[in-house]
């Protein structure tokens, strides 16, 4: 448990500069519609409380950005709206292009990334239980050293006995299948010989039955055979 744990915080460690670039993403978007429904949108609240709009939701650039995050989680942001439109019938449309790009684009590609860092791990894992965790450079020093030295051809020269042990059943395993294959062709060729030989003694057979009735001896031939074999 603690090697798996260890390994998904290395994942997701790995996925910080997607993670970062994103981020910088979602602050210029904040920014910009930021500015937007500030400007769309202020001067709207009355203090005293007897107007329609009942928070001061744009009225400066920190509660627009509040009510942005507020609004990208999906958070009684149906209602924000309803209360701007009731001055402008067009509010829905900076709210909805917010919504679709901050609530449904940007925060699934983060959680794509994760997703991403995470199902490599999960390879690596199956590679393992498999046997192929031989093959990275972690558990063979010599490969890991001429990485470090800057020189891949050096990395590339290295052997792999385990590799070379894996090819080498294979290879064997699919020359057996192939003599196999051989042999199973070779028995439907004799079978379909032998139906074809069986077919065609029987249209023979048909066609000329006096023949058949001819090579067979006569009854009363047989019964008296039967007796003589027995004496004798």
């Amino acid at each position: 448990r603690v090697d798996t744990m260890k390994n998904l915080v290395i994942a997701l460690f790995s996925v910080f500069p997607k993670m970062a670039a994103i981020f910088m993403l979602l602050l210029l978007i904040f920014y910009i519609y930021g500015v937007m429904f500030t400007i769309l949108f202020k001067g709207l609240y009355e203090p005293d409380g007897d107007g329609i709009i009942t928070e001061p939701w744009f009225e400066g650039l920190a509660y627009s950005f509040f009510t942005l995050f507020q609004i990208m989680t999906f958070d009684t942001w149906a209602a924000i709206l309803v209360e701007y439109q009731h001055f402008n019938r067009w509010a829905w449309m900076p709210f909805v292009s917010f919504v679709i790009m901050t609530g449904f684009i940007v925060v699934n590609l983060i959680i794509a990334v994760i997703c991403d860092a995470v199902h490599v791990l999960g390879d690596e894992d199956k590679m393992a239980l498999q046997g192929n965790d031989n093959l990275s450079p972690r558990n063979h020093p010599m490969q890991a050293a001429s990485i470090d030295e800057g020189d891949p051809n050096k990395f590339a020269e290295q052997p792999y006995p385990a590799s070379d042990d894996r090819l080498r059943d294979l290879t064997m395993k699919l020359d057996e299948m192939m003599r196999v294959q051989e042999q199973m062709q070779k028995t439907m060729i004799r079978l379909a010989q032998r139906l074809i030989e069986e077919r065609g003694q029987r249209k023979e057979q048909q066609a000329h039955p006096e023949h058949n009735i001819r090579s067979r001896p006569p009854r009363e031939e047989e019964q008296s055979r039967i007796p003589e074999d027995l004496s004798m």
